[in-house]
């Protein structure tokens, strides 16, 4: 009787445990199982364990914001995990529209060989989804994947009275030519206005102001959004009164939403 009462409840204890154990996660070797990443720079290491294997990771992306995807070799160059699907980004499911991307892998702040050492894309996605990045390791080996957003973002802009605001960015990268677009939005954050920077060669220096877009009397934000690495454009923004004495010149930052 005690052995059958033992067996008994060793049987309730098995079955309890299986029903209180966490699912296993479906391995991310398919985008079904796609591991999630965060936009803001927080690096996650994986490895490829048969040759020619994929491996899938998926973040969150906003509509006219700008994202830099980074995966990079951490084998040794002869037996290198190539991470070669710099353009494979797919959008709002597995199999979903692909959302192409500028290759940076031999942008000078981006020093990436697109292959063994690695792989780096810029996105300008225009809706707000799920992106799907593939990995694809030719030869196994470990890795390393992050995503960050290079959106500039600026907390003031006006054009009430005489007021206007100027703006001023430069490509501070050695090499690659970027395109970047600004938008400025109302204090209810509607967009009100934008500007194309586009070709902006390394080293160049682009601008623009509120009056040259035709922006009505208000205040507001605005964003810069790019096709290059992070930190790879900056600006500058003032507020300015040019037409009353004394002049008013009232500086007004960018920075990255991840900037510490």
């Amino acid at each position: 009787m005690k052995v059958k009462t033992l067996v008994a409840s060793l049987v309730v204890l098995f079955g309890l445990s299986c029903l209180f154990s966490p699912v296993a996660n479906a391995d991310n070797t398919v985008c079904t199982g796609a591991r999630v990443l965060r936009a803001d720079g927080t690096e996650q290491t994986g490895s490829f364990t048969a040759v020619g294997q994929d491996r899938w990771y998926k973040f969150e992306i906003y509509a006219n914001r700008s994202y830099a995807i980074f995966a990079e070799n951490l084998s040794n160059s002869d037996t290198a995990s190539v991470v070669n699907q710099f353009v494979n980004v797919v959008i709002d499911a597995c199999g979903g529209a692909s959302l192409g991307g500028t290759n940076l892998s031999f942008i000078e702040t981006a020093p990436l060989t697109d292959g063994d050492g690695g792989t780096a894309i810029a996105i300008r996605p225009t809706t707000t989804t799920t992106a799907f990045k593939q990995l694809f390791g030719t030869d196994g080996g470990s890795f390393r994947i992050r995503v960050e957003e290079t959106t500039l973002f600026n907390p003031a802009w006006s054009t009430f009275g005489t007021f206007e605001t100027f703006y001023s960015c430069i490509n501070v990268t050695d090499s690659g030519t970027l395109d970047a677009t600004l938008r400025l939005f109302n204090t209810a954050g509607a967009e009100v206005g934008s500007f194309n920077f586009d070709n902006i060669p390394a080293g160049g220096t682009v601008s623009t102001n509120t009056g040259t877009l035709g922006v009505a009397d208000g205040n507001g934000s605005a964003t810069l959004t790019h096709n290059g690495p992070p930190g790879g454009i900056i600006c500058e923004a003032a507020i300015a009164d040019f037409a009353t004495a004394p002049r008013v010149i009232q500086p007004v930052k960018f920075q990255r939403r991840n900037n510490d």
